[in-house]
């Protein structure tokens, strides 16, 4: 009779999920890092990208994104419900220049 694998404790499905989950993240910053590296051709400079984890206040993973050009200081946020998902759509919506920047009010 076939095992079934999908039962708490099945140490090679959870090494399935888990080597997804990391090939999900790497394959995001590789594109994230290509993207930025675009953008310093471009003559914008990424500041930082903080990393806003989840809490008791909201259950998503929030990234802010800080960049500066020759106008000033600019910030944009990006929300995702898993490390994951939060690091594919920056590193998406900045491919495709989807971002909603700000002046950045605190700089």
């Amino acid at each position: 009779m076939p095992k079934d694998t999908d039962v708490p404790g099945n140490t090679l499905l959870s090494q399935a999920l888990l080597d997804r989950q990391v090939n999900a993240i790497g394959v995001a910053m590789v594109r994230l890092d290509s993207r930025i590296e675009k953008m310093r051709g471009e003559g914008h400079s990424l500041v930082s990208i903080r990393l806003v984890a989840p809490s008791e206040k909201s259950t998503s993973w929030l990234a802010v994104i800080k960049l500066r050009t020759v106008e000033g200081a600019f910030v944009a946020f990006h929300q995702g419900d898993e490390l994951s998902d939060l690091l594919k759509g920056v590193s998406n919506r900045m491919l495709n220049n989807s971002l909603k920047w700000k002046a950045d009010e605190y700089e």
